[in-house]
């Protein structure tokens, strides 16, 4: 049986959602923009204890190439993160 396209909540929400990520588009206005500024080592401790403790959320995008890192670097601190990796 093939659903219509009205039909098919999961794909027009994944559609819409696509968008708002792809193209800043809410209800068929392009939103506004804040470009990612790179994240200073330095503020790694802050950002990871103010997204990951305090479950807080960010004021302004964050860069994936920051984040990563950012990430494994409170990992470490906190101990979550492996000292050592699993050799094979």
């Amino acid at each position: 049986m093939e659903l219509k396209e009205s039909q098919n909540v999961g794909l027009a929400h994944w559609q819409q959602q696509n968008r708002q990520w792809r193209d800043g588009e809410v209800d068929g206005k392009t939103q506004s923009r804040t470009t990612p500024q790179p994240l200073s080592p330095r503020k790694y401790d802050y950002v990871f204890r103010k997204l990951v403790i305090d479950k807080k959320q960010l004021k302004r995008p964050l860069p994936l190439t920051d984040t990563v890192p950012m990430l494994i670097h409170g990992w470490r601190k906190t101990g979550v993160w492996p000292t050592q990796q699993p050799t094979m």
